[in-house]
């Protein structure tokens, strides 16, 4: 059983509805709870993206590393390719 709104529950008191203001309050009460429960799980996800983006960025940076490592190793090669075959 959801806690109800005290407001909304006395709002259809007072509107001239005290058979039905019970369960209305109770069931907007229950909507309530789920937008909440809706809110901490976007909040969750929210968390894991931010998570998998820090890792997205740690792995862009190895990546430049990478591939700053392939292109001088890619000069040197060509560099020694040139002498190797001057000399030939």
């Amino acid at each position: 059983m959801a806690i109800m709104p005290s407001k909304t529950y006395d709002a259809l008191i007072c509107a001239g509805a005290p058979d039905k203001a019970r369960d209305a309050a109770e069931e907007l009460a229950d909507y309530e709870n789920r937008l909440a429960s809706i809110d901490n799980q976007l909040a969750v996800i929210n968390g894991r993206f931010l998570a998998v983006e820090g890792r997205l960025g740690a792995l862009e940076g190895k990546l430049n590393v990478a591939i700053s490592a392939t292109g001088i190793n890619a000069a040197a090669a060509i560099a020694t390719l040139r002498v190797l075959l001057r000399h030939a």
